[in-house]
């Protein structure tokens, strides 16, 4: 009663029991020390017993300041999709994985298993010995590449300098909740991908680019693969630990979403392209890609704004066509049906600028990929071409030239 509730004098109970007062004492403190609990750890086939009985054993002996303060719940470790268990020979020692992938791929398939909540995580050995070659192969581009590069500034260069930026912000909150799986599916993969699609528009990076993709990357590894990320700190040049480097400082006012949007609108095209000439017996000679009139920018702009706020297509292009001009109105017919096919593009308009200069940057990319010429003209500098009439913000038509 002395130890737990504080009942009883020191002194009466040293006698009683012949603890010296002092270790008494000592033990009374202790327990007020780590009382309350503020959070219990156990698996979740305890729920219905030992934790039940946890809570109740605290409510019946200990005043209420005293009661735990949480309780979290583990899942089972699955292996390849299936519980890890002794009786089924599937479990897997930590020694053992070290020793077999070591302790940075080890760590990156137990981030991988899964994040935080009621799922169980899926350790995947596969993933593992995945992870030993993407390290490894992280290590050595990083090693082999910073302060590679020109000094250009192109339109691509700001795509993925917002893609970075962004990144990091969905890997902080990502951290924050402790989703492990997220922060690698966002921060490593996702932004490898990036970078791939960055080297296929431009060829060669933008020097100051490169060297903050591969800090960025890094440091997003480093929590979870601390080794192989103090290695490559070390070899880029880096004068203190990677463990004491500071977070990179983004807001969300260095995202530019317009340019990304533009940047999906020449991903798209080229998809499309791929798709028409696909369909064709002769390859074309020549591509014209035909960037759509100025008032179809706006129109597109408040059909977006009234589907927002009515959640219907069709009624909110019918409120955007009452904005027109008769003239305009004898040309909307040609391309609501595309809208309709086409929703997608409301999330991908910006604006004609921003358009015009990605898929101008994309030209050599566009030229390369398809070997043919290339041409981008405007809706207005073709009239009287029918196809040309079809063109929409995030969708310019295609004409193809045999």
């Amino acid at each position: 009663d002395y130890v737990f509730l504080g009942k009883g004098d020191p002194e009466k109970v040293s006698a009683e029991t012949g603890i010296s007062r002092e270790l008494l004492e000592k033990i009374r403190q202790e327990f007020l020390y780590w009382y309350p609990v503020d959070m219990r750890v156990s698996g979740k086939d305890l729920l219905g017993n030992h934790l039940v009985f946890f809570i109740m054993h605290h409510v019946a002996v200990f005043p209420r300041d005293k009661w735990p303060r949480g309780i979290g719940i583990n899942g089972w470790v699955l292996v390849a999709g299936k519980k890890m268990s002794k009786s089924l020979g599937n479990y897997i020692l930590i020694r053992e994985a070290v020793d077999y992938w070591g302790a940075d791929a080890t760590r990156f398939a137990e981030a991988y298993a899964g994040n935080s909540g009621l799922d169980d995580a899926n350790f995947e050995p596969e993933m593992a010995s995945k992870a030993v070659d993407l390290l490894y192969e992280w290590y050595k581009f990083a090693t082999e590449n910073y302060d590679k590069g020109d000094d250009d500034y192109r339109f691509i260069d700001k795509w993925f300098e917002s893609v970075i930026n962004e990144t990091i912000l969905k890997v902080a909150r990502e951290y924050e909740q402790i989703n492990t799986k997220n922060v690698l599916v966002e921060g490593f993969f996702n932004l490898q991908n990036s970078y791939k699609w960055y080297i296929r528009r431009r060829g060669a990076p933008n020097r100051s680019l490169l060297k903050r993709f591969i800090e960025t990357q890094t440091l997003i590894l480093a929590p979870i693969t601390p080794h192989i990320a103090e290695e490559i700190w070390q070899a880029i040049g880096k004068q203190t630990s990677i463990s004491k480097a500071q977070w990179p400082k983004v807001t969300d006012q260095d995202i530019d979403k317009h340019v990304q949007k533009a940047e999906a609108v020449v991903i798209k095209l080229l998809e499309d392209l791929d798709e028409v000439i696909r369909l064709k017996k002769n390859k074309p000679k020549r591509v014209t890609i035909v960037l759509p009139a100025p008032w179809k920018y706006e129109f597109l702009d408040k059909v977006n704004q009234a589907y927002r706020t009515t959640g219907k297509l069709s009624e909110a292009i019918q409120q955007a066509t009452k904005t027109l001009t008769p003239e305009q109105r004898t040309k909307i017919g040609k391309i609501i049906p595309i809208i309709h096919k086409n929703p997608e593009i409301l999330d991908l308009a910006t604006n004609p600028q921003l358009e015009t200069q990605a898929l101008t940057d994309a030209l050599p990319l566009i030229q390369q990929t398809l070997g043919a010429e290339i041409v981008i003209a405007t809706e207005e500098q073709l009239q009287n071409n029918p196809k040309a009439a079809t063109s929409l913000p995030a969708r310019p038509a295609i004409i193809l030239e045999e």
